[in-house]
């Protein structure tokens, strides 16, 4: 629930203003999708075992995958600082970078 809010308000101040709208819809789109796409690996999984593993297993295997990449995005320095962020907390110069580099 909290990466939901998280992510929209990171969206909402990275998003160049044109398509600050596209960007919010695209995300609900992309959460059905998800919902979508996960109850077909639920269909498809139903009473699969692999190495020893049950379909409920994997399928929370699966579910683990996104999380660790994000974390480890963000762990890395993958994804910057919103600029809005950085201007409230007194970084200008990081905020302007951080600007020119996701609206070049």
């Amino acid at each position: 629930g909290g990466g939901i809010v998280t992510i929209s308000v990171y969206l909402a101040e990275t998003s160049p203003k044109a398509s600050r709208g596209v960007m919010g819809s695209m995300e609900e789109v992309f959460i059905n999708l998800g919902i979508f796409v996960g109850s077909l690996w639920g269909k498809l999984l139903f009473g699969v075992t692999w190495h020893g593993l049950a379909d409920w297993q994997l399928m929370f295997l699966l579910g683990l995958i996104l999380p660790i990449v994000s974390a480890v995005a963000i762990g890395l320095g993958l994804l910057p600082e919103s600029p809005r962020y950085l201007l409230l907390a007194g970084r200008r110069n990081d905020a302007e970078a951080t600007l020119a580099l996701l609206c070049p």
